[in-house]
């Protein structure tokens, strides 16, 4: 994931922008935070040689001293979830923040460092490391990966299942957000559209049934997702069988069309994934054959990337339930 998002630091995977590239920066106060906690490197060593004016500064976690502490937002919008060890590290930054502050404003770089600074940046990497030891935090991160990896094991054997019954699938992957609204801002009604998006959700299963446009799916996956400049959003992948070369042409404009025109009576959204930015999101669509192991690949990141990246954060706050889910063979 990290090769994706480093191609647009200034936007997010939909072309949007973030503020200074959110969900780049939460990845990268986890994996700071991940690093710090496997390892023993200090934040700097200090050099015993009185001869020199400035303490050596050895490289490792050093060099990330003006990045994620002088640098680095401190707090992040309400409709984001960071992961445990982002929170841990907000909060420890958090008490540290009065001496941090007179660094900022004094704007010095690596080379302009004395004993007091390095001494400051050492105790923060000290303080990580023992609360990331304790049991309530180890709890929490075991039991997010825990969910994550789950998700992704049940949605790689329910593929593998798929394709074990047909030849080959044609893979549709939309998005259907249940407001058309450019600028959606998170408010007192989001609990309400949370639900609603359940609402068009359900409608859709009940619906598809008895409609023609599905005849031929032959499986579905979805991912209740959020955005800022969306509100709430599915992912869909619908797996068709037997689709004819016409058909499969029109496919994801007419599901689009379908969910905006009866789903949300003309209230939603949607967005077909080949003209979305981001290889895991525009990547795998259109006819996979059983034995293209290329594409099968491909499919397989697709599911890790909708699937993991809920251990760095999740969207929405008043989202209750399932954000996942597959259908059974």
């Amino acid at each position: 994931m990290r090769d994706d998002y480093e191609q647009h630091r200034s936007i997010d995977e939909y072309g949007h922008p973030f503020p200074m590239g959110l969900p780049l920066i939460i990845m990268d106060t986890h994996r700071f935070v991940e690093r710090v906690l496997s390892s023993t490197e200090p934040g700097f060593d200090v050099s015993d040689s009185e001869q020199e004016q400035q303490p050596y500064k050895k490289p490792g976690l050093s060099s990330f001293f003006s990045e994620m502490f002088l640098n680095r937002q401190r707090a992040y919008p309400d409709y984001f979830q960071p992961s445990e060890t982002v929170r841990l590290f907000l909060a420890i930054v958090d008490t540290f923040e009065p001496l941090l502050a007179g660094l900022r404003k004094r704007n010095l770089s690596l080379e302009e460092l004395h004993a007091e600074q390095i001494s400051l940046y050492n105790s923060l990497i000290q303080e990580i490391r023992k609360q990331g030891v304790e049991q309530e935090f180890k709890r929490a991160v075991l039991h997010r990966a825990q969910v994550a990896n789950g998700n992704f094991d049940s949605a790689t054997l329910y593929v593998n299942q798929l394709f074990e019954m047909y030849e080959k699938l044609h893979v549709v992957r939309v998005e259907c957000g249940v407001l058309a609204n450019e600028v959606y801002i998170l408010s007192e009604d989001d609990a309400l559209m949370a639900k609603y998006a359940k609402e068009c959700l359900n409608n859709l299963n009940n619906n598809k049934r008895n409609n023609r446009l599905f005849a031929d799916m032959a499986g579905y996956l979805w991912k209740l997702e959020y955005h800022p400049r969306r509100g709430y959003y599915f992912h869909f992948i619908f797996f068709f069988a037997n689709v004819s070369v016409e058909l499969s042409k029109q496919l994801t404009d007419r599901i689009g069309q379908y969910w905006v025109d009866r789903i949300t009576n003309g209230r939603g959204k949607y967005w077909d994934c080949k003209s979305l930015k981001g290889k895991f999101l525009s990547s795998c669509i259109g006819v996979v054959e059983g034995n293209d192991q290329h594409l099968r690949d491909k499919l397989r990141q697709a599911l890790f990337y909708l699937t993991q990246k809920d251990i760095y954060l999740k969207f929405g706050v008043h989202c209750e339930g399932k954000r996942f889910r597959h259908g059974e063979v």
